[in-house]
């Protein structure tokens, strides 16, 4: 008899334990569900109060020259961007409706970052080192053969946060696109707790984005020198956040 009540009160726990756990990914399914059909409008509305209050201006590598636009707008030919995922934000702001591709993961956390980005004017192409990966990387060689510019956040999706993964630097090798490395600084904002330490500026502070002289990575290199070429980025990436640091921003 106590070995049949233990049975049956533990099948009971089991069964609540289930009924609860039912019960939260009911609740969690109810609210992504809503974040994505909502969520892209209102984070667009969010970016584009932010665009129409911020002072959005763009420097010149090394110097405190402002410049329209971009660095290398002469610059003939596709272009791949590189930036950290932390400057996300700032950097979709300026960037947004001129037909660049981003590469977004297949998470479900993907799935609102695509919509919000395809809201944006920006062409999306699903993958990540951990899903999809290949298959992502033949869409955008194809893409950036077709002259299109493509957006890498070169420590995304999950990072870790200041590290160049391959994917950027194999790209660039496949297709001699050149590299520009992009870094962005807000003079007021607020960084979040996030693995990446998302930065979103506040209304109308002075947002700073620098593009670094163009990185070009030779074709047929191996596994080493991508490598060498993927700390090289990270370089580029530090320095143009510490130069921008230099400059009186936040």
């Amino acid at each position: 008899m106590y070995r049949f009540n233990v049975w049956a009160n533990s099948s009971m726990q089991n069964a609540e334990l289930e009924t609860m756990n039912n019960e939260f990914a009911a609740e969690r399914d109810f609210y992504f569900r809503m974040m994505l059909r909502w969520g892209p409008f209102a984070i667009k509305a969010l970016l584009r109060g932010l665009c129409a209050t911020c002072r959005i201006i763009h420097l010149k590598e090394n110097s405190k020259s402002e410049v329209r636009n971009s660095n290398f707008a002469a610059l003939e030919g596709p272009r791949i961007y590189a930036g950290w995922h932390r400057d996300m934000i700032m950097l979709s702001l300026p960037y947004s409706h001129r037909g660049i591709i981003l590469v977004i993961s297949k998470s479900r956390d993907g799935e609102i970052g695509t919509r919000i980005a395809r809201n944006m004017g920006y062409n999306v192409i699903r993958g990540s080192s951990s899903r999809g990966g290949i298959t992502a990387l033949k869409e955008l060689m194809t893409m950036v053969r077709n002259r299109q510019d493509v957006g890498f956040f070169a420590d995304g999706p999950r990072g870790p946060a200041g590290q160049t993964k391959a994917g950027v630097v194999y790209l660039a090798c496949k297709t001699g696109a050149p590299l520009i490395p992009v870094a962005a600084r807000a003079d007021r904002c607020i960084t979040f707790r996030s693995w990446d330490r998302m930065v979103l500026p506040l209304p109308f502070s002075r947002v700073s984005i620098v593009e670094g002289e163009p990185i070009i990575v030779p074709s047929g290199i191996d596994r080493e020198e991508v490598s060498d070429y993927s700390r090289r980025l990270t370089l580029r990436l530090d320095n143009l956040q510490a130069a921008l640091a230099g400059k009186g921003q936040s």
